[in-house]
């Protein structure tokens, strides 16, 4: 009963330190799944719903302590992005054309047949009818009510990753080769601008029409954050970081705003993005999405079922440097991708390295390196072209170390 008692106690107290833990900068939360998450987003502070692959879609209305898994309806489908017009009504969108509606807050999720093949990798509403989606190929989608019906517009020159919209009209979405596409009409109508920006872009977000920032990049470009104070028609690029990529940023305000990464990086602004400054994600795995609630909660999600908040500012100096100075494996870039994608890892130490790429049943597929290599960053290319469309693993091992991730090849 003494031993009973004194566990009881030390629980107790385990619990109230992580309480106060958790309230100081970012912190893990329980998603209750291992699958990557690639999609967010908070109706209020405590009414969330995250995807992810295999079908994955989570909901909390607790801010995050416990996520439900809900039943999408559909099989074999990788979802990449979420949105809601109020706490009931969500569309969520992926891969080979998905599009998913529901009214009950997701309890059912009805499938709204695109009638295409390309993944579909963000969608945004302008208003409560009005709402875009964009994807592989350039493709883009338009619904007038409120996500019910969806028609396809023409296709952007090349593939789009990310849409927002800073009001009713005024619209943008991010691509690939630093393409920007811009509505003024709510997303009746789309016009590619000239941006200047040779990088491939992740993410995307306007304050208002003028003011808005975007992130990419990848392991030979490194991270980029521009930022524009004209609608678009210039932009200035704010932040480079070497062999890492940006995936989403998230404003709360024209001067507040947060940028997540590869390898759990998160870096914040407080004053437009003159300065960024990195704040300890207290996770390596690479984050694809963030959603601010307001300026103090913060959420986001990343591989491996992961998903951190933020309840405070939790400002921290992380060198650059140190990026590179651990055992790392990054998430392939771009992915999903046909045929070829990259791979980046870190070595802290020279050693004899395997990494090796497997099929969703667990057989080997490739080989991509066995043999020494020396400490520092490595890239790997790898063709897919003589694979079958579908989702793999590849494994890194090196020095007693492993680590793997998941990447879709979708042809």
């Amino acid at each position: 009963m003494k031993k009973l008692i004194l566990l009881l106690i030390s629980f107790f107290l385990y619990s109230i330190s992580f309480e106060l833990n958790a309230q100081n900068g970012w912190y893990q939360q329980m998603s209750g799944t291992e699958e990557a998450l690639y999609g967010i987003y908070f109706s209020d502070a405590n009414t969330g719903t995250a995807v992810g692959t295999n079908n994955t879609i989570l909901r909390t209305t607790d801010g995050g302590k416990t996520w439900i898994a809900q039943n999408s309806g559909i099989s074999n489908a990788h979802l990449f992005d979420v949105t809601f017009i109020d706490s009931n009504i969500g569309i969520v969108v992926g891969i080979v054309g998905t599009i998913l509606r529901t009214t009950n807050g997701g309890e059912t999720w009805t499938s709204q047949l695109s009638g295409i093949v390309p993944a579909i990798f963000s969608v945004a509403f302008a208003d409560e009818e009005n709402g875009t989606a964009v994807g592989h190929t350039g493709v883009m989608f338009r619904t007038t009510n409120g996500g019910m019906t969806w028609i396809q517009l023409p296709d952007a020159p090349t593939t789009l990753r990310a849409v927002h919209f800073a009001n009713s009209n005024n619209g943008f979405a991010v691509g690939d080769n630093g393409l920007v596409v811009k509505t003024t009409d709510g997303g009746a109508n789309w016009i590619e601008q000239s941006s200047g920006i040779l990088v491939n872009l992740h993410g995307v977000y306007f304050t208002d029409a003028n003011t808005g920032t975007v992130v990419g990049g990848s392991n030979l470009t490194g991270a980029r954050i521009y930022r524009t104070t004209d609608a678009g028609n210039t932009w200035m690029l704010q932040h480079s970081i070497p062999n890492i990529a940006l995936l989403d940023v998230y404003f709360t305000d024209s001067q507040s705003g947060t940028t997540v990464g590869w390898d759990g990086i998160i870096l914040i602004t407080s004053d437009g993005g003159a300065t960024w400054l990195s704040q300890n994600s207290n996770t390596t795995t690479s984050l694809t999405s963030v959603f601010l609630v307001n300026s103090e909660i913060g959420f986001a999600t990343g591989g491996v079922g992961t998903i951190i908040a933020k309840s405070d500012s939790g400002v921290t100096n992380i060198s650059e440097e140190a990026l590179a100075e651990k055992f790392s494996l990054e998430q392939n870039y771009p992915n999903p991708f046909n045929p070829t994608t990259t791979i980046v890892f870190s070595l802290p130490q020279s050693g004899n390295v395997t990494l090796k790429v497997y099929n969703a049943i667990g057989q080997q597929v490739a080989e991509l390196v066995n043999g020494f290599k020396e400490a520092g960053v490595h890239t790997i290319n790898f063709d897919g072209s003589q694979l079958t469309s579908g989702f793999y693993i590849y494994k890194l091992e090196a020095n007693g170390l492993a680590n793997s991730k998941k990447m879709l090849l979708v042809k």
